[in-house]
């Protein structure tokens, strides 16, 4: 279940554009 890493992924890439 990666449903948690995909919304902080996507709140910290909207914060800032780091691309892990």
């Amino acid at each position: 279940m990666r449903l948690k890493t995909k919304a902080a992924k996507r709140l910290l890439t909207s914060s800032s554009p780091i691309d892990h």
